[in-house]
């Protein structure tokens, strides 16, 4: 290999490095320009957050547990306490059990 080779190469090399380059630094153009953004639209809920925080009493009840946790908290409750595990329990007769569903 001659030097006129081995400098046509690394010229090769070199463009290929510098547009590579060149579209990363457009990319990163592209994706501050989207965090900006995005940095705009989590302000918004934010600031809702804080006001309705605001508006809220200190002593409102929190909210209530995930589904699955108050399922697996009244799983728990039942089997800690055998002796309310079925109606029949606590209505020996179960014609005079509550209904909970409609007829």
């Amino acid at each position: 290999m001659n030097v006129a080779e081995l400098l046509d190469i690394l010229r090769q090399q070199h463009d290929h490095a510098s547009t590579h380059a060149d579209g990363l630094r457009h990319r990163i153009d592209e994706l501050t320009t989207a965090l900006g953004e995005m940095e705009e639209h989590l302000t918004e809920p934010t600031t809702t957050r804080k006001i309705v925080d605001g508006l809220v009493p200190a002593e409102t009840a929190p909210l209530p547990a995930e589904p699955a946790a108050v399922y697996r908290d009244v799983v728990k409750a039942f089997s800690e306490n055998p002796q309310r595990r079925s109606a029949s329990a606590t209505y020996p007769n179960t014609s005079a059990c509550p209904r909970t569903t409609p007829r």
